[in-house]
């Protein structure tokens, strides 16, 4: 095979046109290995073969993501291979294992790694990643940029679709299957090496198709089938599994069930093979073993191999005892001309591309020596904080709130009046949680209660799991929860009886004709009464108004024969506002 593609070479032939189909990743494998040894100037680029986990760069990033959560220091492997490979493959020294057992971390991994793992985790993921590829002067390592710009595509693919992007959920992934991520074949240049399953709607210039005598319908020892038959007293017994090693089997009251399967196993191969043979745009080749035909003996195919040989032998061709050759046509080159025997009846015709390509003067080689070598470039990686607008008006509109929060630990006011307290001058924003800050807590807290019979349950488990924090931020947002649940309106909101639906979203259209999605912070339903409820933690403002309206109109609209009202809660001042709200959408 490494003959013939030296050949095909020769003839113009470029490599990237070439592909080797085979059955399974082993037997690509296999040829990888082969060819390593062999023929070692030839390059083979596997979409099966050469994966992720293959890449020193890209394992040493995820050992160092190991390492960052490594808290007790169990994970000694990761470690010992993170040092190996940055003293090896980045610094360049010539160390052992031995040497590496001997040492500490913190006297070879760079101090910016080492002394810093905590600010390291406050990283978003994939920032961390670009940081540790950075920390590491992975650059250094020649070769391997595709490996490490699919990974990041992986780790970015990962992330849109993870419920928690964090390390560990990423690292679980990895193990399970991101590791054996391929990567693109085209990325890199050499004879492509995949499976025919692979090649499904994919041609090639030419097609190699080695170890082509897989079995057709042989029975193996140990294969079981499941097997129903309606003969007396077997169809009592429902599926049975049938070993169709033995020869028995075939005469039994299941043969129909045999010759079924073997029947779909014929049909496989057939595709299979018919899927290889149409590959090829101009040169297939095909190499397989079997055993000499016996007219009087050999009744039946049970190899590809066998197939093929009994299709094309023939009295006058086979005439080797130890090898079966068929040639028809003449091998074509990119250059158009055939290696041999331009005259030759069997000659194929060129493809209306080749023709196409060797009259148009305005298509340019693309030759070895003029490609671009494309890296990967290394640079700190930086995260910017960019507000939103409507982060900038929130906080602005806190800053002009004449209704300033008090510091956490302090009295809560009643829900109808506003705050009095603020914090002592100059200490806004040092011990003190923002306003900000307060209403996210509190709006996380109310979200989880149904009733008010789960007030306590609730304000417990938030307090274990840290979302209201501990101490005085703890007394004091339950303290103004707790106020707000003694106004009868709020607490009618919060009763065992209504129907709740916390945070959904409504699909709607806006003003302007676009689709769009509202999203109440509570709707209560109870008999014919439907309310709408927003929180707010600011200064009153007519947006928010608009906003709850927005919401009283869409509930009409969907329930129109129910009574529908809408409030505003200020919880840390005004209380519970009514909106009146008439006006209905068409």
């Amino acid at each position: 095979m490494a003959s013939q593609i030296r050949l095909l070479q020769e003839g113009g032939l470029d490599l990237s046109k070439i592909a080797i189909l085979v059955r399974t990743n082993l037997m690509a494998q296999q040829i990888i290995e082969g060819f390593n040894q062999c023929a070692p100037d030839i390059r083979l680029v596997s979409e099966e073969a050469f994966l992720l986990e293959a890449s020193t760069s890209v394992q040493m990033i995820v050992a160092a993501l190991r390492l960052l959560i490594d808290k007790s220091h169990k994970d000694g492997i990761s470690e010992k291979y993170l040092m190996l490979h940055y003293l090896r493959d980045v610094l360049g020294q010539n160390t052992t294992l031995q040497d590496i057992a001997l040492r500490n971390a913190e006297e070879v991994l760079p101090e910016e790694f080492t002394a810093h793992r905590e600010e390291l985790l406050q990283l978003p993921l994939y920032l961390l990643a670009e940081k540790l590829w950075y920390i590491f002067s992975l650059g250094e390592i020649k070769g391997e940029d595709v490996y490490v710009l699919t990974f990041f595509d992986e780790l970015q693919n990962h992330l849109r679709s993870a419920g928690v992007p964090d390390i560990q959920t990423f690292l679980t992934a990895w193990d399970e299957k991101l590791h054996q991520r391929s990567v693109p074949g085209s990325a890199v240049a050499g004879v492509r090496i995949l499976t025919i399953h692979k090649s499904k709607g994919l041609e090639f210039h030419t097609v190699l198709l080695p170890f082509c005598h897989w079995d057709i319908e042989k029975d193996r020892q140990g294969e079981m089938l499941w097997c129903e038959t309606d003969k007396v007293p077997y169809n009592e017994l429902g599926a049975l599994p049938i070993s169709i090693y033995s020869k028995d089997v075939r005469s039994s009251v299941f043969a129909p069930n045999y010759e079924e399967e073997h029947l779909e196993r014929r049909v496989d191969a057939l595709n299979t093979l018919y899927v290889a043979f149409t590959r090829a745009k101009a040169n297939l080749y095909i190499w397989g073993k079997t055993k000499p035909y016996d007219k009087e003996k050999d009744k039946n195919v049970t190899t590809a191999a066998e197939l093929i040989y009994r299709s094309l032998r023939s009295d006058d061709n086979d005439t080797d005892e130890e090898c079966f050759s068929f040639e028809k046509g003449t091998p074509l080159t990119t250059s158009n001309s055939p290696l041999k025997g331009e005259n030759s009846r069997n000659e194929v015709s060129p493809s209306r591309a080749d023709l196409e390509g060797s009259v148009n003067r305005l298509r340019i080689e693309h030759r070895e020596k003029d490609a671009i070598d494309v890296r990967v470039i290394t640079r700190n990686p930086m995260l910017y904080f960019l507000q939103s607008n409507q982060a900038e008006e929130y906080l602005n509109e806190i800053q002009r709130s004449p209704f300033p929060a008090p510091p956490l630990g302090e009295s809560p006011i009643v829900d109808t009046s506003p705050l009095k307290s603020t914090p002592p001058k100059g200490e806004r924003g040092g011990g003190y949680l923002s306003q900000r800050e307060i209403g996210k807590r509190m709006h996380e807290v109310l979200s989880r209660i149904n009733d008010v019979g789960q007030l306590e349950e609730v304000l417990r488990k938030a307090r274990e799991e840290g979302v209201i924090g501990e101490g005085d931020d703890w007394q004091a947002i339950t303290e103004r929860i707790k106020q707000g649940f003694q106004s009868p309106l709020v607490a009618s909101w919060f009763s065992a009886g209504n129907t709740v639906y916390n945070e959904c979203g409504i699909a709607s259209i806006d003003d302007d004709g676009l689709p769009c999605v509202l999203r109440p912070d509570r709707v209560v339903i109870h008999g014919n009464d439907i309310t709408v409820i927003d929180y707010k933690f600011g200064h009153p403002s007519k947006l928010y108004k608009e906003q709850v309206g927005n919401y009283m109109d869409c509930l009409r609209k969907m329930y129109p024969e129910h009574n529908v009202k809408g409030y505003i809660w200020y919880i840390m001042g005004k209380g519970a506002v009514e909106v009146k709200s008439e006006k209905v959408k068409g």
